[in-house]
C-alpha cells in the first residue's frame, strides 16, 4: 500500500447519466456519495488519465469493437489510481476519449502509477492532466449532475422498480408529482400554470416543520404514459426553477394487467 494512502472510509454510490461537454456528447458514470463530503482537504488536486479510443463511434462513443478492451484498460488504470492512494471518482466516456477523474494528494506518484498500468496497452495513445482544484470544483460543477441530470438517475431508479413489479410501463397511468415552495404565492402561481396544462391538484399544504424554503408542499397528477417521463420531469424542474420551487420527483402505481 502506498505511504500516502488515506484512512479516510469513502462512501460509494455509484450510477451514471449523460451530458454534454459543450458540444461533445458524454457519458459520465460517477461517485455520487462523494459530494456528501467534498472537498475532502487532504486530496487538492484533480487528475485526468485520458485514453484515446481507437474505433469509437462517429458520435464519439465507445464501440462494441473495442469495449472489452477500454473495460480492462480501465480497470487497470482504476487500480492504479487506488495503489497510489487517490480517491477515484469519475469516469467520462465521450468525444473519442475514455478519461478517469481522481484526486490526490501526491500527484507524481498517481500519474506514474497510471503510465505504469497502460504499458500493459502500448497500442493505446495516453495521456495524464493535472490541475490544483482544493475546492473540488471539477467534480462538483463539472462532474455532478445538476438538478435535471439528476432525475435522469432517478428516473431510471423508479423505472426499474416498477419492471420489478412486473409492470411492462406500457400502459398511461396517473403519475404524482411533488413542488417544494418558499412563499405560498409562488405556490398558487405554479398551480395556476400546471392546471392550464391538465395536471390535478391533490394536495396543497403549509408545512411548519420544513425548511422556510420548502414550507409550501404540492402534489399534483396527469395521466400520462412513462416514456414520456423525461420530457415532462425535465419541463417541471423548468416550471419550478420559474417560481423558486424544487421538484422533488415523481411516483405511480404498478400496473401487472
Amino acid at each position: 500500500m502506498n505511504d500516502n494512502y488515506s484512512p479516510i472510509e469513502i462512501p460509494e454510490n455509484w450510477d451514471f447519466y449523460r451530458t454534454s461537454f459543450g458540444e461533445t456528447p458524454v457519458s459520465i458514470r460517477l461517485n455520487l456519495a462523494l459530494k456528501s463530503i467534498a472537498p475532502i482537504a487532504d486530496f487538492p488536486v484533480v487528475v485526468r488519465a485520458i485514453v484515446k479510443m481507437q474505433h469509437p463511434y462517429d458520435n464519439g462513443f465507445s464501440s462494441q469493437e473495442e469495449f472489452e478492451t477500454l473495460a480492462n484498460i480501465e480497470e487497470a488504470l482504476c487500480n492504479a489510481i487506488e495503489s497510489a492512494g487517490a480517491i477515484e471518482v469519475a469516469i467520462v466516456t465521450g468525444g473519442g476519449n475514455r478519461e478517469v477523474y481522481s484526486y490526490s494528494k501526491d500527484t507524481e506518484t498517481v500519474i506514474k502509477a497510471c503510465y505504469k498500468a497502460m504499458e500493459a496497452f502500448p497500442s493505446y495513445e495516453f495521456k495524464c492532466l493535472s490541475a490544483d482544484d482544493p475546492q473540488w470544483q471539477e467534480y462538483l460543477h463539472t462532474l455532478y449532475p445538476n438538478s435535471v441530470e439528476i432525475h435522469q438517475i432517478l428516473n431510471r431508479m423508479v423505472i426499474e422498480q416498477l419492471k420489478e413489479g412486473g409492470d411492462t410501463l406500457e400502459k398511461p397511468r396517473e403519475i404524482d408529482h411533488w413542488v417544494y415552495f418558499g412563499e405560498e404565492n409562488e405556490q398558487k402561481a405554479f398551480i395556476e400554470l400546471i392546471k392550464s396544462s391538465g395536471f390535478k391538484i391533490l394536495s396543497a399544504k403549509y408545512n411548519e416543520e420544513n425548511n422556510p424554503e420548502s414550507r409550501y408542499v404540492l402534489n399534483f397528477s396527469r395521466e400520462d404514459h412513462i416514456e414520456h417521463i423525461e420530457e415532462i420531469v425535465s419541463d417541471l424542474i423548468e416550471l419550478s426553477l420559474q417560481f423558486n420551487g424544487y421538484y422533488d420527483g415523481w411516483g405511480c402505481n404498478i400496473i401487472t394487467e
